[in-house]
């Protein structure tokens, strides 16, 4: 708390705190809800990590440290076990995708401004025909370009990798491999394009978040009713803003 005295021209301020502020003060509820949702997080993701994904995150682990070992360069085994490790989130569990539902960011959008938050069913089976004859195409070419790198990568692990010349090779093959892998993967998206309204989650979350912040307020005697008027059109400025820079040439 501060409390300031005025004496003739002079201002003096005196620190003073009681155990009150804890719960009577805007700083310290920001602290105590991150702190809830931190522990929260915790709760519902940190419990995801069964044996079963350990095993798999265990075997990665022991493939990236094999092949860093065999070989001078990242082989092929070496980044195939990077993909694996990389699909092992907690989102992919059913509560981890229940909560992202919830908390999708509105989609880049072209021409239309309404696409960002809903696509149907007939507009999501057109461009995933549409992008799929890209990705067909990408798949193929990534294919070839894969099965060069093995040839050379298979080359140069006859030689026990001590070929400088077959090593470069090898590790330049496998390069164009992965950044015609990171284009297939970006192609394979739009050619699973899935039907979305985000419309009742956003509405959903942003209630969710006006009433978990009005915690603070309701407990420090502030108007919850005031505070939830002013959310609602912060919140819909952020989307705003957020869907004006979604925006896809």
């Amino acid at each position: 708390m501060i409390e300031a005295q005025e004496n003739e021209n002079i201002v003096y301020d005196s620190g003073k705190g009681s155990w009150s502020d804890l719960w009577k003060k805007e700083d310290y509820w920001a602290i105590w809800l991150g702190f809830i949702l931190l522990i929260a997080g915790m709760i519902i993701y940190f419990p995801m990590g069964d044996d079963a994904i350990k095993a798999k995150i265990n075997d990665a682990n022991a493939t990236l440290t094999a092949e860093s070992e065999r070989a001078p360069f990242k082989t092929i085994e070496w980044y195939s076990a990077l993909d694996a490790k990389k699909k092992l989130k907690g989102t992919s569990s059913p509560i981890g995708k229940a909560i992202k539902k919830y908390t999708s960011k509105p989609k880049k959008w072209s021409g239309n401004p309404l696409s960002a938050f809903y696509l149907s069913a007939d507009a999501a089976k057109a461009a995933s025909a549409k992008g799929k004859v890209k990705y067909d195409a990408a798949k193929a070419q990534e294919a070839t370009i894969l099965g060069a790198a093995k040839e050379a990568q298979a080359k140069a692990a006859a030689a026990s990798f001590a070929d400088e010349v077959l090593n470069a090779d090898a590790g330049k093959k496998i390069d164009e491999w992965r950044t015609v892998h990171a284009k297939t993967g970006k192609l394979k998206k739009k050619a699973n394009v899935k039907p979305y309204n985000l419309l009742p989650g956003l509405i959903g979350f942003m209630l969710f978040l006006a009433a978990f912040f009005g915690i603070g307020i309701a407990v420090m005697g502030d108007s919850f009713a005031k505070f939830a008027k002013a959310f609602a059109f912060v919140f819909a400025v952020a989307v705003i803003a957020y869907v004006a820079s979604s925006n896809a040439p």
